[in-house]
């Protein structure tokens, strides 16, 4: 339909996907944005649900780590 070439999900294909727990409460900190911009409405929202790891190419290209003190959590690995 879009004509993207982009991933799949099958057996022994590279994996692009974003992994979200539902119940992860969380609360938006725009200082800890990794782009430069910190324009937000959401800064200090407190909110449930978040993307926990995601898959480009079969790699974790973002990580957070559970049981991991928020502060500390996100990662974002290469």
């Amino acid at each position: 339909m879009l004509k993207i070439d982009a991933g799949m999900l099958s057996i022994g294909a590279k994996a692009d996907i974003t992994l979200i727990d539902p119940d992860l409460e969380w609360e938006v900190d725009a200082s800890k944005f990794e782009s430069l911009s910190r324009n937000t409405p959401f800064d200090g929202w407190k909110l449930k649900g978040r993307a926990v790891r995601t898959i480009v190419g079969g790699s974790s290209v973002f990580v957070i780590p559970s049981g991991v003190e928020e502060s500390l959590a996100i990662q974002k690995t290469k």
